[in-house]
């Protein structure tokens, strides 16, 4: 009986993050991680869904390509006015992004917390937005919500509060 219920939560978690994904789709997913027991339960279940969406996604654009390519469509020979200039928008890989993270810093916390959030940024490839402390929940979330802060190349990234702004400053682990 437990098994079914750990299952069917675990079944409700997956469906609940892909549709997440359908509809607002990778650049959009940002998830809360703290390096807390649940929060590395999420992680990892966001990390599931992320690969599957993105591997879903790749897959398309390979059929498409495929199928422009046995049908003769090719939008880069040069019969038109652009005389070849535009190439297909399929022609473009698709480009697999990182999944996304915030993180809100903490006066007490513990350096194995911190270590293991540097640590998981390395591991597994993770964007991570980090707001430092005094940035509160709702005004990081108005930050992520306003400007959609895009991804970065290197993993962490420190937020701090002003009066009128949040100013970003990268910080290399």
């Amino acid at each position: 009986d437990s098994d079914d219920g750990f299952s069917s939560r675990m079944a409700s978690a997956l469906h609940d993050l892909s549709s997440a994904y359908r509809l607002y789709g990778p650049h959009c997913m940002v998830g809360s991680y703290n390096g807390g027991k649940d929060a590395c339960v999420i992680f990892h279940l966001m990390r599931a869904v992320h690969a599957d969406y993105c591997r879903g996604m790749s897959m398309r654009q390979q059929r498409r390509q495929e199928e422009e390519a046995g049908s003769g469509n090719n939008y880069c020979n040069g019969d038109d006015d652009t005389n070849g200039s535009f190439g297909n928008e399929n022609d473009v890989e698709f480009a697999i992004p990182r999944p996304r993270v915030i993180y809100f810093q903490h006066r007490d916390e513990f350096p194995e917390v911190l270590s293991l959030l540097h640590d998981t940024v390395r591991e597994f490839d993770v964007e991570m937005l980090a707001f430092r402390e005094g940035v509160s929940f709702p005004e990081g979330l108005t930050h992520l919500v306003e400007r959609n802060v895009p991804p970065h190349n290197n993993g962490f990234s420190y937020y701090t509060t002003s009066s009128s702004e949040i100013v970003g400053k990268y910080a290399p682990y």
